[in-house]
């Protein structure tokens, strides 16, 4: 008798029930597509109001593993309780997927298929697109600085390219990588934890690429910078940057410490120095999970 493989999706999900069941509905086609595959679905429902977990659950079935929260873990620690609950379940993969992700039905043959061309240890990320006008609106990013933030957005190329780190829409970790990389790091105030994550796995020797074709669909959030938008009050600014959605300052520190070489201090001191004198444009940015705060000239803030 075959033995089937395992795969854990991670979701967290808060108060956005229509978007959640339908991005279960395509989950449940694309891992129908699976020969050989065993999945479960780990949910960290972060204290929502409007019946998510239920309505997951009349998709998903006995497939589906609620977490419950209080409203006080936002994504990264959701993200963190999902993978912890799941770890016992001992899956050969990881899936990270966003509520409001829909999953084309190729997308984890896609990244299977990707995976297994890659070493042992791998990382595959897949890029989304907006339904509405194909544009790609989430992906994968190469460093170009010495600041953990300052990043090249890479979009898919027809074949996978290697990338640094990459937004947590949709990512296929292995087990192998999971031992090298250790646990999502749950201890940021929201976001964050994705890119954390694709530099650790970088700095580990980890193979982490950017899936060769978009692998679902994603409507961008652009928003207008609070934080850095000059015609702000100053005073309105800082409390938008302590925030935990903004960039408080343990999120902060924690990050620049890790990531930013023995320059951490002076470039974490800058990150706050353009909130106190911020570039006259006003800065735009996408994110699945931003609020009002993106940064100015490529910075990647939370979202």
């Amino acid at each position: 008798m075959t033995t089937l493989r395992r795969l854990a999706v991670l979701v967290a999900a808060h108060d956005r029930r229509d978007k959640t069941v339908a991005c279960m509905h395509a989950l449940q086609i694309a891992a129908g597509r699976l020969p050989g595959w065993d999945w479960q679905v780990f949910l960290a429902d972060d204290g929502s109001a409007d019946g998510t977990a239920r309505a997951a659950r009349a998709v998903i079935g006995e497939r589906l593993h609620v977490l419950r929260g209080d409203g006080t873990w936002f994504w990264a620690a959701s993200m963190a309780v999902a993978e912890s609950a799941a770890s016992s379940w001992r899956p050969d993969a990881l899936l990270w997927l966003n509520d409001d992700v829909e999953l084309e039905p190729h997308a984890l043959e896609l990244l299977l298929a990707e995976q297994e061309r890659l070493p042992a240890a791998s990382v595959v990320a897949g890029a989304v697109s907006a339904r509405s006008t194909g544009e790609v609106t989430y992906a994968g990013f190469v460093r170009r600085h010495r600041s953990p933030l300052k990043l090249t957005d890479v979009a898919p190329a027809g074949a996978a390219r290697r990338i640094d780190t990459f937004t947590g829409n949709v990512v296929l970790v292995s087990r192998a990588a999971c031992e090298a990389v250790g646990p999502l790091d749950g201890g940021f105030s929201h976001a964050y934890a994705d890119i954390d994550y694709g530099l650790r796995a970088t700095a580990a020797g980890v193979s982490v690429v950017l899936a060769g074709a978009c692998v679902g669909h994603c409507e961008a959030n652009p928003v207008r910078s609070v934080i850095y938008d000059s015609r702000v009050p100053l005073r309105q600014r800082w409390r938008a940057a302590m925030n935990r959605r903004g960039i408080p300052w343990a999120s902060q520190r924690r990050l620049y410490r890790r990531h930013g070489g023995p320059a951490w201090p002076v470039l974490y001191a800058a990150s706050y120095l353009r909130v106190l004198v911020p570039p006259r444009a006003p800065a735009t940015a996408s994110s699945p999970r931003a609020t009002d705060d993106a940064g100015p000239d490529g910075v990647v803030v939370p979202r």
